[in-house]
């Protein structure tokens, strides 16, 4: 763990390793391509590069790192691609996928081209975050279909079209959307029966006089300049969430900051809001 340092340089070759498990770098200053020696770490399950300045592509060497369940790429100007097909199995022969993932962040990575909707092929996601990139086309009605899928950040693009209604039941709890292009009415996601969860926190450009989209249902929260949110109480699984504002456009990184006192593990999700830490969640 060597995350919240001031690190400009990467080692420009890692000798082969079937030990580490666990590889925390964000918030340094790491400026170089990503070293494709980072595969040489054979079972490494957790890799956040997040919040650092690596350039170049987002090498296809990360689709033969099988053991990622956590992999945080987000902030980082990368060279604008699509969302990289090594995620998924079947779409390249020399790569399995990445299909152990259950936290993925591609936030702010310079993505463009649309959502794959191949990417319901990561089963295991918890937390998928595409937010702040240059993605276009409709939201893939697959994604509904991730069972475990609990957040899901796809605000700031330039989505169009409508969301499927197979988002019902889906298992998503917090739904980001504002700041698309989106259109239709989205009451039936406020409305769905998914087991034991609640979906509390459904933000989307709903707001202002003539809205871009509709949403009747209290877990819905309007974007709009005119609207003030301040002190609004929300709860979420049975806990208190204050909201200061959804809408001013922070950029919102559920960084996992590692403690060895708890195993390395997620005690809470906090999305960069002050006000607005979703804690004890999972």
């Amino acid at each position: 763990d060597l995350h919240d340092n001031q690190i400009t340089n990467f080692p420009t070759s890692l000798p082969n390793n079937t030990v580490l498990g666990f590889l925390a770098l964000h918030n340094n200053h790491f400026s170089q391509p990503l070293p494709s020696s980072l595969a040489n770490l054979r079972n490494l399950e957790h890799l956040d590069l997040s919040n650092n300045e690596f350039s170049g592509d987002i090498s296809q060497f990360l689709g033969s790192m099988t053991t990622l369940t956590y992999l945080f790429l987000a902030n980082n100007p990368f060279t604008p691609g699509i969302i990289p097909d090594f995620l998924m199995p079947g779409l390249l022969p020399e790569f399995a996928g990445l299909t152990r993932l259950t936290e993925l962040s591609l936030k702010n990575t310079s993505r463009v081209g649309t959502i794959p909707p191949t990417l319901s092929q990561l089963t295991e996601l918890f937390l998928l975050d595409l937010d702040r990139n240059d993605l276009s086309g409709t939201i893939p009605s697959t994604l509904s279909e991730i069972e475990p899928l609990t957040f899901l950040l796809l605000n700031r693009n330039n989505l169009t079209g409508t969301l499927p209604l197979a988002f019902t039941n889906s298992s998503v709890i917090m739904l980001l959307l504002d700041r698309n292009q989106l259109e239709g009415d989205v009451t039936f996601l406020c409305d769905g029966t998914f087991g034991s969860k609640r979906r509390d926190v459904v933000v989307l450009d709903c707001g202002g006089e003539v809205p871009e989209i509709a949403c009747a249902g209290q877990c819905c929260t309007c974007c709009d300049s005119a609207i003030s949110l301040d002190g609004l109480g929300l709860e979420m699984n049975g806990m208190d969430v204050t909201v200061t504002d959804m809408c001013d456009d922070t950029s919102m990184l559920a960084n996992l900051d590692p403690t060895w006192e708890h195993g390395f593990g997620r005690l809470q999700y906090d999305f960069d809001v002050a006000a607005w830490t979703l804690q004890g969640f999972y």
